[in-house]
């Protein structure tokens, strides 16, 4: 389990850091996706897992390939 939550909170990260590189918020991030803001939040904090279809949705919306937050 803990391996589990230590690869949420890598994945999580990495999408922070690439929202940030690109200077958005989480905020205005989450419609583009579409998720709720509180939801995107908590994916980026390693807190919740998404859905595949929510992380390739983070990946266009940041205009990235998907594989970079694996």
């Amino acid at each position: 389990m803990k391996r589990n939550n230590e690869f949420l909170k890598q994945v999580g990260k990495k999408i922070r850091n690439v929202r940030k590189l690109r200077g958005i918020s989480y905020v205005q991030l989450a419609p583009k996706i579409p998720m709720k803001p509180e939801s995107l939040r908590k994916v980026e904090l390693g807190h919740v897992s998404c859905l595949l279809v929510n992380l390739k949705g983070i990946a266009d919306a940041l205009d990235v390939d998907i594989k970079l937050f694996l």
